[in-house]
């Protein structure tokens, strides 16, 4: 595939990750943190963020994956003034697009293009 079919993929899965950070938030509140017990077991950390912090920052990416998108001609930017939060985010996007290129679903050379 190339980079943009892979970032049209990205915004897909960026917005079901928002729907289901909105599904929790909505079953178990904005303020609701996962249980500190229940995160020891699993490994996580003690402190979790809450269901507002997850959407936040889905929403964020979801930000940052247009932003790419836009950088490759496909212009979908309806919000400004989050660019400055988006570029750190742009890192792990192409982290992520090198992994797929090494996987061999998205072509050599793709990555390179964000």
């Amino acid at each position: 595939m190339d980079i943009k079919t892979y970032l049209l993929t990205k915004l897909v899965e960026e917005a079901l990750e928002i729907a289901k950070a909105g599904s929790k938030a909505i079953t178990f509140g904005l303020g609701e943190r996962l249980d500190p017990q229940y995160a020891h077991r699993f490994g996580l950390s003690q402190i979790t963020p809450t269901n507002q912090d997850r959407m936040r920052s889905e929403i964020m990416d979801l930000l940052t994956i247009i932003d790419l998108l836009g950088a490759q001609g496909v212009e979908l930017d309806i919000c400004h003034g989050h660019s400055h939060e988006t570029k750190a985010r742009s890192v792990k996007v192409a982290r992520y697009a090198l992994y797929s290129e090494h996987c061999g679903t998205l072509w050599p050379g793709e990555a390179s293009k964000l």
